[in-house]
């Protein structure tokens, strides 16, 4: 028998309750969280550009909350999504990324139709982006670890399927992971861990992306090219 069952029992108690106390200030900074994100969201809308200076301390709140709301699950199948219309430095990262925070990743492909009307211009045909996605998997090994599906919405199978543990998004899709999280849980599915990575810059400090390099602005790997074609 212990000599101080007191400070034996106090300490039996005392740390579970730190611990849920711990885990429902994250719960309820995911509130705050969500309004932050849609405020962002808004302000970006309406043009004004500094409030992206936001983005990251969002995208860490939310990583850092995800994380304690699914400890309890193994991260094994991750999901991502996209258009992949010029296959980037920033969407190779996002990729290796999400293989290395699972064994099995899904991808959603925009199909060609939704994406048009979700970029605004014309992109590479849905067989052509799935052609570069698949070499690209190849390459590195990862293909037989994939499956690629087409999507024609936001969400795809991320918020129907309950095998999915982990999604990982960039900062400027951050908002849309909350959404997901958001319609998971209405529809009774565990909310998806979600890892968010920083967007990946040009030589000139921009982010790299499709239309810059369709423009002409930079190369795939983010470099300065000079010129710009019309």
């Amino acid at each position: 028998m212990s000599l101080f069952p007191f400070l034996v029992a106090r300490r039996t108690v005392s740390i579970p309750i730190f611990l849920s106390s711990f885990i429902e200030y994250f719960l309820a900074l995911r509130m705050t969280l969500a309004f932050l994100t849609s405020i962002v969201a808004t302000f970006d809308y309406l043009g004004k550009t500094r409030l992206n200076l936001l983005r990251p301390y969002v995208a860490r709140l939310e990583t850092a909350s995800s994380r304690l709301t699914g400890l309890a699950r193994s991260p094994g199948r991750v999901v991502i999504g996209g258009t992949f219309d010029v296959l980037h430095r920033g969407h190779k990262e996002l990729i290796d990324r999400a293989f290395r925070e699972g064994d099995f990743v899904l991808i959603g492909l925009t199909v060609d139709e939704f994406a048009e009307r979700l970029h605004g211009h014309p992109v590479n045909p849905y067989e052509e982006r799935l052609g570069r996605l698949k070499s690209y998997l190849r390459e590195r090994g990862l293909l037989k670890r994939a499956r690629i599906v087409p999507i024609n919405d936001y969400f795809g199978p991320s918020v129907d399927r309950g095998d999915l543990c982990v999604i990982v998004v960039s900062e400027e899709t951050l908002s849309r992971a909350i959404e997901i999280n958001d319609i998971r849980r209405r529809r009774g599915l565990p909310p998806l861990r979600v890892v968010c990575i920083p967007m990946v810059l040009a030589q000139d400090g921009a982010p790299i992306s499709s239309t810059r390099i369709r423009e002409g602005a930079i190369d795939q790997e983010g470099n300065i090219l000079g010129h710009k074609t019309i």
